[in-house]
């Protein structure tokens, strides 16, 4: 069933929602779509707020960005080859976003980690990613540490990841 941005926006104020929320899968995946839902909501005065995985860059990310008043980036590792294992990608160009988020956006920031036993959890992975969230963000930008709940390949453990 599709909602155009409008009613999504609609439903959202009906609802007597604070701001419009776009996660699940993240929201880049659906830029396009979640970036006229954003125009939509603050059409209604609702703030728009994503969570991400931060992975997306050149002028695609600052219209994404430039739609967003919040941004949460779920960074699964600082490590390139922790990250290259867990999500089979380059960390780089998150790190990117979440520069860009600091410098040139008035977007709210925030970092998750999910803590991945075995695979993130480390006390230098830790102290690393600490560190570079001070360094390079700041240390007023909150960050926060999840729990790990397995899903499709990444099993934990006892399991691929």
């Amino acid at each position: 069933m599709y909602a155009s941005p409008e009613a999504v926006a609609e439903a959202a104020e009906r609802s007597g929602c604070v701001a419009l929320a776009l996660t699940y899968n993240a929201p880049v995946v659906f830029a396009e779509y979640a970036i006229d839902c954003a125009r939509a909501a603050h059409e209604r005065g609702l703030p728009s707020v994503a969570v991400t995985a931060g992975s997306i860059v050149g002028r695609a990310r600052e219209a994404f960005l430039g739609a967003m008043d919040a941004v949460s980036v779920d960074l699964k590792a600082i490590a390139a080859e922790s990250y290259r294992r867990l999500c089979l990608g380059d960390v780089g160009p998150v790190l990117d976003t979440l520069r860009r988020l600091r410098e040139a956006s008035s977007a709210w920031l925030e970092v998750a980690n999910p803590l991945i036993p075995g695979q993130n959890d480390a006390p230098e992975d830790v102290e690393r990613l600490v560190a570079w969230i001070a360094g390079h963000l700041g240390p007023d930008v909150p960050l926060h540490f999840a729990a790990f709940r397995p899903a499709w390949r990444t099993l934990g453990p006892c399991g691929p990841c």
